[in-house]
């Protein structure tokens, strides 16, 4: 009842501004906001016209106490009756004698179909309309707004010193680090996604009968997501390396943590990109929520962080299709991995031992580019133009996949 009383108040409220000349016609078996219309039309057994007035000359009409007497009074009055009854009506005189009678096909002639609206004007109704669905649900914004401070409170802990630069041997923390901060903002991008377009599925495919744009769609789902992407890198990045010890010097931009948080940001909207893409391709929820994981299992051990996918065949070609690679070389351009991975010191961690194995140990601690040269972590260079291939990578692959979901989009009508 309350959201009944609430949709006809804004239907109410649509009627009455002022610039649209809008006229609203509602069908409804509820009586308890009847008295907001202008004009009712009762139909008796049968369809028959049984009344079209005022709401409160109705209840006169039929002599009735309030609505749900009309409908009692009406089931006993069959459809030649009711219609009788009316033509003898004040009401009738009065709203319908002096009516011209429309034939279907003069009305098809004269009625000019209504132009639709702009591409623009769709996409700020539809984000606006996104944003206030979401907002409603104070549990659901709040837990997507709680998840990223979560995770980076945890790396926070687990990763203490785990970007700072050691001058005679490697940090075992660093690629634990950086790898789980952009796994994370991943997690987050695509699981922020993956249900938003095939839950209304059915909605997408009866509005594009109406002429509703594509592309309008899509960028609310990606400007809307892309700004909650933006909230949780930017509070992955501060408290997830906040006992971190860096990084501390840019490679592109002005400051350091706005670099990372840049690259995260990036590496999410791909994630998201690609969520958005599973979304309009899966035939339910539960069939998206499934390739989660599966996606995620994927971004890890393509990002060439745990090992080289180089190493099998196709596999490292597959892997350039990874936004988590681009993204994990990216962050790694900006806390200097090569640098943090001296590998002077073999330690205990498989990994290092694995790059250290790669080239000649050494009396003198290698410099960063003879590591760029040896081993593979020439990927991972810190300077300006590897930085701007991650960043043109991701972009193009955030665009690729929000392609093909606006061609999976454009097969959805009625």
């Amino acid at each position: 009842p309350g959201n009944e009383k609430s949709l006809m108040h804004e239907l109410r409220s649509l009627a009455d501004e002022p610039s649209h000349g809008r006229t609203i016609i509602v069908t409804t078996h509820s009586v308890q906001s009847l008295d907001l219309c202008d004009r009712l039309l009762i139909l008796s057994t049968g369809g028959g016209l049984a009344f079209f007035g005022k709401p409160n000359e109705a209840l006169q009409f039929f002599g009735a106490n309030d609505y749900a007497d009309v409908f009692d009074k009406l089931e006993n009055v069959d459809k030649a009756t009711a219609q009788f009854n009316f033509r003898q009506s004040d009401q009738y005189q009065k709203y319908c004698a002096g009516a011209t009678p429309v034939s279907h096909g003069d009305a098809a002639k004269r009625t000019k179909p209504r132009a639709s609206q702009s591409v623009v004007g769709q996409f700020l109704t539809l984000t606006r309309r996104y944003v206030s669905v979401m907002t409603s649900d104070k549990r659901s914004i709040i837990s997507l707004l709680v998840q990223a401070p979560a995770i980076g409170l945890v790396l926070a802990l687990l990763s203490n010193d785990g970007l700072h630069i050691h001058t005679k041997s490697a940090n075992p923390k660093a690629i634990l680090t950086l790898l789980s901060l952009v796994l994370a903002i991943s997690f987050l991008g695509a699981s922020n996604a993956f249900r938003e377009i095939v839950k209304e599925r059915a909605i997408v495919r009866r509005e594009r009968s109406f002429g509703l744009s594509v592309a309008a769609y899509l960028a609310s789902k990606v400007v809307t997501l892309g700004a909650l992407v933006v909230i949780q890198s930017v509070m992955l990045a501060l408290i997830g390396t906040a006992f971190s010890k860096g990084p501390t010097q840019a490679v592109l931009l002005p400051n350091a943590s706005l670099e990372l948080i840049v690259s995260l940001v990036m590496a999410g909207v791909g994630a998201m990109a690609l969520g958005l893409l599973v979304s309009s391709v899966a035939k339910n929820g539960d069939r998206a929520a499934a390739l989660l994981p599966l996606l995620l299992l994927a971004m890890y051990l393509l990002s060439g962080g745990p090992t080289d996918p180089h190493n099998l065949p196709g596999i490292g070609e597959f892997s350039y299709l990874n936004t988590a690679k681009w993204g994990f070389s990216a962050v790694a351009s900006t806390a200097q991995l090569p640098e943090l991975m001296l590998c002077n010191d073999r330690g205990n961690d498989p990994v290092l031992e694995d790059l250290a194995n790669r080239f000649p140990r050494s009396e003198e601690v290698p410099s960063a580019k003879e590591l760029n040269d040896r081993c593979k972590v020439n990927l991972w260079a810190a300077d300006r133009s590897r930085l701007l291939v991650d960043y043109l990578a991701l972009m193009i692959l955030s665009s690729v996949f929000l392609l093909g979901a606006g061609v999976a989009l454009s097969r959805l009508k009625d």
